[in-house]
C-alpha cells in the first residue's frame, strides 16, 4: 500500500530511505516524513549548517528517533553520534546544556558505550549541581513488619533552577494501587530517621535520577540487590509527579521490574495496559496544549515508543499464560517474528508455517520471511535463499544458519556465517559471545577473546562473557590478567560456583594462595558438600614448599588453611586425601612438644582409617598404595612419638599386628606373596619396604618378656579396683591401668625355662590362661589337653566355660593346674606351651592316616607361643581401657560392663563369653547373673555421650 504525501514522496521511499540493508524502521510508526525532513537536512546537507551546539543538540535527537523506528542499532548512526562535538555550556542556559547530556547519554547507551555514557550524566549533574545516594533508612514494607534498615534513594538539590510549574493531576500518568493484602504501595520510612530529607524537585533533577537508574541496568547484573536499588529511583520519582514524560517513563520501567513478582505481577500487567492506551491515544482524547507539554524532556526521560510499550504487555501476558492476547497485539504490529513463537508456545507449528508460507507467497523477496521459515523448520536451505535474495547483506540469515550451525556442532560453518553476520551488524552482543564459544571449541583463542572482549563493551554486565574471556586470556598463558577478568566477573555474580571455582583455580596456579583459601571457604558456605581435593592438595604443596623457605611468614597461610580444612571436617565426612593434608600441615618439627606428636599422629589415623574402610581396596593397586602410604608414615609417627615418650617397644608392636598385618595379609591375598603378581611396580617395591620396617621393630632388642603357661597370660583377679592399682606402690603412683599391669608383667613373670615361683602375698594374682577365655579359639574336635579335666566335657561342641572363681586361693589354682596338666608345670617337663604327645594326640583326632613331621611340631609349637603373646598384649589394652572407662564414671571397682563396652566398641566383638562366679553344688555349673537390659542401655547411652575416643 503505497500513500502519497503533499510533497510527492512515498511512504514506501520514505520507508527505503530511513533504512540500513534489512534494518527497516517500524512500519506503523508516525509522522516518520518529518524525520525523513530532518535527515536531509541535518545529516546529507549539514554542510549548509554552522557548527555549533544547536547542529550537535538536534543532530543527536535526529539519532535517537531515527534509532527508536530501527529493530537492532544501526552502525550507522553510531558513527554520526560520535562525530558530534563536545556540548559548550557558554553557548546556552544550564537547563538546556543539562537536557542535552542527558539525551546524549541515551544516545550512547544504545550503542553500548557505557563510558561515554556515564561522563554525559556525570557533567549533566554537575551542571544542575545534583548528587542521588543510596542510603538506608528505618521503615517497612509490608502491613505487619517491623521497623527494619530499608535501601533508599536520595536526592540532594544544591541548583538554582526554577522550579516547574506543577501540572494537574488529572492529566499526569496514573499509578495503578497495588491493593496487596500484605505489601505496603510504597516503602514506609520511620519520620524520625534523620538521613531521609527529600523534598520537591525539578524535572531535570528527576530526569538525572532516571538516567541513574538506566545506567545502573546497564553496567550492572540483574539480581535481587540492583533491582531494589533501581526500584528506589523509580519510586522517588513516582512519588514527585512532575512531569508527564518522567512520570510514563518511571512506571513502564517500574512494571518490567515487577512482570516477574508474583505478587505484584498483576499491578504490572494492569500499568502497561494503560500507558499503552495512552500512548496510542484510543482512550485519551486532550487538547493541543496538553499534548505539548507532553514533549517537555520527552527524549531526556528515556520513554519508548508506543510499540515498544505494546511489545512489553504482550510479552508479560505470555508470561502469565495469556498467549492468544498477546498474539493478537503481535498480528497487529505485524511482528511475525513474535508471532511464530506464541504459536510455537501454542503447540501449533503447522499454523506458524502456513503464515510464513502466505507471506512468502505475497513476496518472496524478503529475506526476514525466509528466515521465519527456517526458524520454523530449522532448515539450513532456507536460510541460504534468504541470504541469496539480500544479495548477502542480511545479518539475520548469517546469524541464524549460524546459530544452526552451533547447535549441531559444526563448529566451523558456525564461526564462518556469524563472523560474517558481524561484519554487517556489528552491535549485538549475544553475536559476539555465541562467536566467543565457537571459537572456543575451534581453540581459536585469539579470535575468541577479541569475540568476548567486544561482547562485554556492548553489554558490560555479561558475567558469561567476562568468564569466558578469562578463559581465553588463560589459554594465552596470561593468567594474570584471566585472573583480573574473573574477579571483574565475581563483582556481577557473585554467587556463581562456576565462577568462583575458576577463580580459585588461577588463583592457585598464581600462588595467591589467601584469595583460594578464601574463595574456597565462599564455596563450603554456598554448598557444605562441595569438595575439591586436587585444590586442597595443590595449596597444601605449596603451604609445604614456601614453610620450607621461611617458616616464620607462612604460619598465617598455614593457620588460615587449618582453618579451612577444620570446616570441611565439621561439615563432611572427609577423604584419606583431607586428613593427609592436614597432617602434612600439622607435621611436627625439631621444636614441636609431645602434644603436636600426638595431634599429628591422630590426624594420620584418620587418613590411615579412611583409606583401610574403603570398600574392596585390596582389589585396586592403587587404593593398595595409598593404604600402605598410610600406614607407614602412621607407624613411622608412632614409633618417634614412643621414643619420645620413653615407651616400650611392645606398643608399637601391638600397632604393627593392628595395622600393617592385616594391610599386608590382604594385598598379598590379592597379589601373591610380596604383591608379585602385581603389575605395579611402586606397589611391590613398598610392600617390601613395609616388611623390612616391621620386621626391624618386631625384631629389635627390646622385646617384651614372654611366658610359659606356668604363669599364665590373663590377669583375672576381678574385681581390679582402681585405687588399688594406683596405690600399689610409690613407683607406680602415675602410672595408668595399663602401664601398671605391662610393668607388673614385666617385674613377676618369669620366663618359660623357670620354675612355678610362689606367687603367695602378690595383690594381683596371675590366673592360669583358660581355654574357654575370650580369646579362644574354638574347635570341632578338642583335643584332650584343651578340656577342663571332666569325663563331662568330651562332646564334640564343646561349650565355652566361665574362668575359675575369684574367692578361689592361689595355692589352690597352683595345685588344680598341676592336677590337669602336669606336663606343662613341672619343671622336667618340655618347654613349649604345647608338647610333641598332645599335637600327636591333636593329629590322630583330626585325622589318623596322617603323621606330624618334627619340623611340622617345631612350627606349631612356636605358632602357639606367638599367639598367647598377641593374646597377652591385646588383654592389657582391653584392661587398660576398661580401667579408663570405670575412673571416668567415678568406680573404682571394674566391672562386667566396662570390659563389655572396650571389646564392643574399640575391638568389634558382638558377643562375650559368659563371666561371673562359679557355684560348685552337685559338681560345676554354671549360673550366669541376669542383668536389667533397659538400665543397661541407659548407661550405654551416658557413656557413649561422655566418653571420648582415646
Amino acid at each position: 500500500q503505497k500513500s502519497q504525501y503533499d510533497h510527492g514522496i512515498s511512504e514506501n521511499e520514505i520507508e527505503n530511505d530511513l533504512s540500513f540493508d534489512c534494518n527497516l524502521p517500524y512500519k506503523f510508526a508516525r509522522s516518520k516524513l518529518y524525520l525523513w525532513l530532518a535527515k536531509a537536512i541535518l545529516v546529507e546537507n549539514s554542510g549548509w549548517l554552522e557548527n555549533g551546539f544547536e547542529k550537535s543538540f538536534l543532530t543527536c535527537r535526529l539519532v535517537l528517533l531515527w534509532q527508536y523506528l530501527l529493530k537492532d542499532p544501526a552502525i550507522q548512526l553510531k558513527k554520526i553520534l560520535n562525530t558530534l562535538v563536545d556540548i559548550e555550556i557558554d553557548s546556552t542556559t544550564k537547563a538546556i546544556a543539562a537536557e542535552a547530556y542527558i539525551e546524549r547519554m541515551y544516545a550512547h547507551l544504545m550503542y553500548g558505550q557505557v563510558r561515554e555514557a556515564k561522563n554525559c550524566l556525570e557533567s549533566a549533574m554537575n551542571i544542575i549541581q545534583i548528587k542521588v545516594e543510596m542510603v538506608g533508612a528505618m521503615g517497612r514494607r509490608t502491613k505487619f513488619q517491623t521497623v527494619l534498615p530499608q535501601l533508599i534513594a536520595v536526592v540532594k538539590e544544591n541548583g538554582d533552577l526554577n522550579q516547574d510549574a506543577e501540572e494537574n493531576e488529572s492529566v499526569l500518568p496514573r499509578s495503578i494501587l497495588l491493593s496487596d493484602d500484605s505489601l505496603l504501595e510504597t516503602v514506609s520510612i520511620d519520620s524520625c530517621d534523620p538521613s531521609v530529607t527529600n523534598g520537591k524537585f525539578s524535572s531535570l533533577s528527576l530526569a538525572c535520577v532516571l538516567a541513574s537508574c538506566a545506567l545502573e541496568q546497564k553496567i550492572q547484573s540483574t539480581d535481587d540487590t540492583v533491582i531494589e536499588k533501581c526500584c528506589s529511583y523509580l519510586n522517588e520519582v513516582i512519588a514527585q509527579r512532575r512531569n508527564w514524560a518522567l512520570q510514563a517513563s518511571a512506571l513502564l520501567q517500574r512494571s518490567e521490574f515487577e512482570k516477574t513478582r508474583s505478587r505484584r505481577v498483576q499491578r504490572a500487567c494492569m500499568q502497561l495496559e494503560l500507558l499503552s492506551e495512552l500512548m496510542v491515544g484510543t482512550e485519551d482524547e486532550v487538547d493541543d496544549d496538553i499534548s505539548k507539554k507532553r514533549l517537555l524532556l520527552l527524549l531526556a526521560s528515556g520513554l519508548k515508543p508506543f510499540w515498544y510499550v505494546q511489545s512489553a504487555h504482550a510479552e508479560l501476558l505470555c508470561s502469565i499464560g495469556c498467549t492468544s492476547e498477546a498474539l493478537a497485539i503481535y498480528e497487529k504490529q505485524e511482528n511475525w517474528n513474535l508471532v511464530i513463537q506464541c504459536y510455537q508456545s501454542l503447540g501449533q507449528l503447522e499454523k506458524a508455517e502456513r503464515l510464513v508460507r502466505d507471506l512468502l507467497a505475497k513476496d518472496n523477496t524478503r529475506p526476514a520471511y525466509w528466515c521465519l521459515l527456517g526458524d520454523i523448520l530449522h532448515d539450513e536451505n532456507a536460510y541460504e535463499k534468504a541470504i541469496e535474495v539480500s544479495n548477502g547483506r542480511s545479518f539475520q540469515a548469517h546469524r541464524s544458519l549460524g546459530m544452526l550451525m552451533l547447535h549441531r556442532n559444526i563448529y566451523d560453518k558456525s564461526f564462518t556465517h556469524l563472523k560474517r553476520s558481524l561484519e554487517i551488524q556489528p552491535i549485538n552482543a549475544n553475536v559476539w559471545f555465541n562467536l566467543g564459544c565457537c571459537a572456543s571449541k575451534l581453540e581459536k583463542w585469539e579470535e575468541s577473546a577479541k569475540a568476548n572482549r567486544e561482547c562485554v563493551r556492548y553489554e558490560p554486565a555479561h558475567f558469561q562473557a567476562w568468564n569466558n574471556l578469562a578463559v581465553a586470556y588463560e589459554r594465552l598463558n596470561d593468567l594474570e590478567k584471566a585472573k583480573r577478568l574473573l574477579k571483574e566477573a565475581l563483582k556481577l555474580n557473585f554467587d556463581s560456583p562456576k565462577l568462583r571455582e575458576n577463580y580459585m583455580v588461577l588463583c592457585v596456579r598464581t600462588h595467591d594462595i589467601s584469595s583460594a583459601i578464601t574463595s574456597y571457604h565462599v564455596l563450603l558456605d554456598s554448598n557444605k558438600q562441595y569438595k575439591d581435593e586436587m585444590i586442597l592438595i595443590s595449596i597444601t604443596k605449596m603451604l609445604l614448599a614456601l614453610k620450607e623457605e621461611d617458616e616464620y611468614s607462612t604460619k598465617s597461610l598455614i593457620d588460615e588453611m587449618c582453618g579451612l580444612l577444620d570446616k570441611i571436617s565439621s561439615q563432611q565426612t572427609c577423604s584419606s586425601v583431607i586428613w593427609e593434608c592436614y597432617a602434612d600441615l600439622k607435621q611436627p618439627n625439631l621444636k614441636s612438644n609431645i602434644a603436636d606428636y600426638e595431634v599429628y599422629g591422630k590426624l594420620l589415623e584418620r587418613s590411615f582409617r579412611s583409606c583401610y574402610n574403603k570398600k574392596d581396596w585390596y582389589k585396586n593397586e592403587a587404593s593398595c598404595l595409598s593404604v600402605l602410604k598410610s600406614a607407614k608414615k602412621l607407624l613411622q609417627s608412632m614409633e618417634v612419638l614412643s621414643k619420645m615418650k620413653n615407651g616400650e617397644k611392645s606398643t608399637i608392636k601391638l600397632n604393627i599386628r593392628m595395622t600393617i598385618q592385616p594391610v599386608i595379609s590382604s594385598i598379598e591375598k590379592s597379589f601373591g606373596i610380596d604383591a608379585v603378581e602385581s603389575s605395579h611396580c611402586d606397589l611391590k617395591k613398598l610392600v617390601a619396604e613395609v616388611k623390612n620396617f616391621t620386621e626391624t621393630i618386631m625384631s629389635s632388642n627390646e622385646q617384651a618378656p614372654t611366658t610359659s603357661i606356668t604363669s599364665a597370660t590373663l590377669v583375672t583377679a576381678l574385681p581390679i579396683t582402681v585405687q588399688a592399682a594406683s596405690n600399689n606402690s610409690a613407683a607406680y603412683a602415675n602410672l595408668s591401668v595399663g602401664e601398671l599391669l605391662q610393668k607388673h608383667r614385666i617385674a613377676t613373670v618369669p620366663s618359660r625355662n623357670a620354675a612355678l615361683p610362689s606367687i603367695t602375698g602378690n595383690r594381683f594374682p596371675i590366673k592360669p590362661f583358660s581355654q574357654h577365655s575370650c580369646a579362644e579359639s574354638t574347635l570341632s574336635q578338642p583335643s584332650a589337653f584343651l578340656q577342663n579335666g571332666t569325663d563331662e566335657d568330651t562332646s564334640p561342641n564343646l561349650e565355652k566355660k566361665p574362668i575359675f572363681s575369684e574367692t578361689a586361693s592361689v595355692e589352690a589354682f597352683s595345685a588344680q593346674m598341676l592336677h590337669l596338666q602336669p606336663n606343662q608345670v613341672t619343671a622336667s617337663s618340655e618347654t613349649s606351651l604345647i608338647s610333641s604327645s598332645h599335637l600327636d594326640d591333636l593329629i590322630r583326632q583330626i585325622d589318623p592316616t596322617s603323621v606330624l613331621d618334627d619340623s611340622v611340631k617345631v612350627m606349631l609349637s612356636d605358632f602357639v607361643e606367638d599367639f598367647v603373646d598377641q593374646a597377652f598384649l591385646l588383654l592389657i589394652a582391653v584392661i587398660d581401657r576398661s580401667c579408663k572407662l570405670a575412673r571416668h564414671r567415678g568406680s573404682e571397682k571394674l566391672e562386667t560392663k566396662d570390659v563389655e563396652f572396650v571389646l564392643r566398641r574399640y575391638f568389634n566383638c558382638s558377643t562375650f563369653p559368659s563371666c561371673g562366679s562359679e557355684i560348685r553344688s552337685n559338681g560345676l555349673e554354671n549360673i550366669r547373673k541376669s542383668a536389667d537390659v533397659l538400665a543397661h542401655k541407659q548407661r550405654m547411652a551416658l557413656i557413649k555421650k561422655t566418653l571420648k575416643k582415646p
